[in-house]
């Protein structure tokens, strides 16, 4: 609760005091899914030498509720201010309503933080070639 309280201090100091004089756009992305939510095994034997994709995972609703605070914080900066845009990679890094270390064969996170792989990147690419390509962004002429 405090790291969230902190940064809303924060970010309402940025915003006010930076974004809005500058007429400028704040951008803020949510977190990655967690997949593995209360979860403990050995990450290199099970995950990395086994490749076992069910030993990690959690269900997409339960993943967005562990960072929901998170969430919120931004929403609530995205609409009280027209300069402040959410953005969520969320939904690209899971499939068929779940949130794994593991999807075709491509190990998604390199350890429990979670910290992508760089093969996992490809799905990145989809989010930001939807997120360059809608109305959210608008760029200046």
């Amino acid at each position: 609760k405090d790291t969230i309280n902190n940064l809303n201090t924060a970010l309402k100091n940025i915003i006010e005091n930076q974004i809005l004089p500058n007429d400028s756009t704040l951008y803020l992305i949510d977190d990655l899914p967690k997949p593995c939510i209360d979860s403990e095994f050995n990450w290199y034997r099970d995950v990395v030498q086994l490749g076992n994709p069910n030993i990690c995972f959690s269900s997409i609703d339960t993943s967005k509720k562990d960072r929901q605070s998170l969430t919120d914080l931004y929403l609530k900066f995205s609409e009280l201010y027209q300069n402040v845009k959410y953005i969520d990679p969320h939904d690209y890094l899971c499939f068929e309503g779940i949130c794994n270390v593991i999807y075709k064969e491509i190990l998604l996170y390199a350890d429990l933080s979670p910290h992508l792989t760089s093969d996992a990147n490809i799905y990145l690419e989809y989010f930001w070639e939807d997120i360059l390509s809608s109305d959210l962004i608008n760029f200046k002429n």
